[in-house]
């Protein structure tokens, strides 16, 4: 099964949550939530997982998902998804990892993405 590197733009009322990992080698990025896969799961599978460790967000698979990149690297398919929730209950200040986490509006959020990666910011920007 070919792995997945799923990443998930969150829209809701009061902004976009970024989160950044200090435990990683600097400079040190704020980024859309998202992860590597684990064996078996599916791109949306990992999206979900991965939301919910990063950030505490609970989404129902086959929920109001919806996929809008998809990119076959050749040794992992990176695939951005968005989605809408009406609100930010159960979000964490830290993740699993120990991320942090962090609600901006969607043009800080461009900002901040864009010292990661462009891509990244491109999906944060055009969120609408």
């Amino acid at each position: 099964m070919i792995p997945y590197a799923a990443i998930v733009l969150v829209l809701t009322p009061e902004g976009i949550p970024l989160v950044r990992e200090p435990n990683k080698p600097a400079p040190i990025f704020w980024k859309l939530p998202g992860g590597a896969s684990n064996f078996g799961e599916t791109a949306e599978q990992c999206a979900l997982r991965e939301l919910e460790e990063e950030t505490g967000l609970r989404i129902g698979e086959g929920g109001l998902f919806k996929e809008i990149s998809r990119k076959d690297l050749g040794t992992h398919v990176k695939v951005f998804f968005k989605v809408w929730v009406p609100s930010l209950d159960g979000l964490k200040q830290h993740g699993d990892e120990g991320e942090e986490v962090k609600v901006f509006s969607r043009a800080a959020a461009s900002e901040r993405a864009s010292r990661g990666t462009s891509e990244r910011a491109r999906w944060a920007s055009e969120a609408g």
